[in-house]
């Protein structure tokens, strides 16, 4: 789901707490593909 940022202009808050949630999303994909032993 992508906004549009050049209209859409989310508080600090709201853009870090997206942050936050995308990065822990993408490390546990990452961790399912490539297991660290």
């Amino acid at each position: 789901m992508h906004l549009p940022t050049e209209r859409f202009r989310p508080s600090p808050a709201l853009l870090q707490s997206a942050r936050r949630r995308f990065y822990r999303l993408r490390s546990t994909i990452f961790r399912t593909i490539w297991p660290a032993d």
